[in-house]
């Protein structure tokens, strides 16, 4: 989905469900062990507790695969650029939040090299993954 579908306020989770904001990662960030302290840093976080990996499915991640210890089985979808390419398939997995820092939506991603969490802004032609939590 790109940025502007995420933030249309008519949504794109069903009913009784919603695209999580950047808060609310970092709630489930705070539980996978990334540090208070570098949960509103932007580039990768929580890589010395392995928070990353805790995330990343048990296959899928050319060898460089995940526990899934929390049930949150991130794959390495990649994503569309702002021309239509996809780019990362089977590197990286990215999803949006909800919310925008000035005109950039704010999204999540894992990395196949890497065990930490990235956020990061980016423009909202991009098209990533979602995931929808209950209300």
């Amino acid at each position: 989905y790109n940025g502007y579908a995420v933030t249309d306020a008519r949504g794109l989770c069903p009913g009784g469900w919603h695209v999580p904001t950047d808060e609310e990662w970092q709630e489930m960030e705070l539980v996978v062990g990334v540090p208070e302290s570098e949960l509103d840093d932007h580039g990768v976080r929580g890589l010395g507790n392995l928070a990353g990996g805790l995330l990343k499915t048990t296959s899928g991640w050319n060898g460089m695969n995940g526990s899934d210890s929390f049930g949150f089985s991130g794959l390495p979808g990649g994503s569309r650029n702002g021309i239509g390419s996809y780019i990362d398939a089977g590197l990286r997995g990215l999803w949006w939040t909800s919310s925008l820092n000035d005109e950039l939506g704010i999204y999540r991603s894992l990395f196949v090299f890497n065990s930490g969490i990235f956020r990061e802004d980016l423009t909202l032609r991009y098209g990533l993954s979602i995931r929808c939590v209950q209300d």
